[in-house]
């Protein structure tokens, strides 16, 4: 664990870069930082529709969803919460 309480994620960044960036991610606006990992999230759910769509073109737009949330959030989730899923995917 370094200074900051984190861990030392970037393996390939000298520990001064570290420091650096860890200083400039300590100033970022709570709401900016919510913000950016609010853009982040729906960037990947973006990529991961369009995996879905080349490994299932013949899936409709429902379909799509149902898959990402099952791979977002496990099948358990989905039979709890989309019932019909399992007829449908």
């Amino acid at each position: 664990m370094n200074e900051n309480g984190g861990t030392a994620l970037m393996r390939d960044t000298r520990p001064e870069a570290q420091e650096v960036y860890f200083e400039i991610l300590a100033k970022i606006p709570p709401a900016k930082k919510l913000e950016q990992a609010l853009k982040f999230s729906r960037a990947l759910k973006d990529t991961m529709r369009i995996a879905i769509r080349e490994q299932h073109p013949e899936y409709t737009e429902h379909q799509v969803r149902l898959e990402l949330i099952r791979r977002c959030h496990g099948d358990e989730v989905l039979r709890e919460h989309f019932p019909e899923a399992e007829n449908e995917l």
